[in-house]
């Protein structure tokens, strides 16, 4: 099950840095829920602590009528309120059967290390940099 988790730590740029026994640790913590095609993920003014990442399948983040963007398998999903402790600022729904899992604010503060949660962070930070810097092109 080690190699598993050091696959994720390379293939997922969310885990990248961290160790196989930093992202068994998430694993092990986080919920791993599934939504069929259709189904809300969450709803735009929604609170929560809680960041997901797409393990199969994908989600459109929406506002009503209007796409953003579809989040695909290894990406994360939600980090924005996540992080801003604000509400969920788009709508996600399920564009097919996905898997996903739930990543709380407790594995951060309370079950990774400090370097493992440093790393984590600048992870998102990334990953929000090269949205950003989409959408601008756009």
């Amino acid at each position: 099950m080690r190699d598993t988790y050091a696959v994720l730590a390379r293939r997922m740029e969310i885990f990248r840095g961290l160790s196989s026994e930093e992202v068994a640790k998430i694993f092990a913590a986080g919920m791993t829920v599934e939504y069929q095609a259709g189904s809300t993920v969450f709803k735009k003014g929604d609170r929560s602590d809680e960041l997901y990442v797409v393990l199969g399948g994908s989600v459109e983040v929406n506002d009503g009528n209007r796409t953003y963007g579809v989040i695909a398998s290894g990406e994360p999903l939600g980090e924005m309120a996540w992080i801003s402790d604000a509400p969920r600022s788009l709508t996600a729904v399920a564009r097919e059967t996905t898997s996903l899992i739930k990543i709380s604010n407790h594995i951060l503060e309370n079950l990774l290390s400090r370097e493992a949660a440093i790393q984590l962070l600048m992870n998102i930070i990334l990953i929000l940099t090269q949205r950003l810097r989409l959408a601008n092109e756009r």
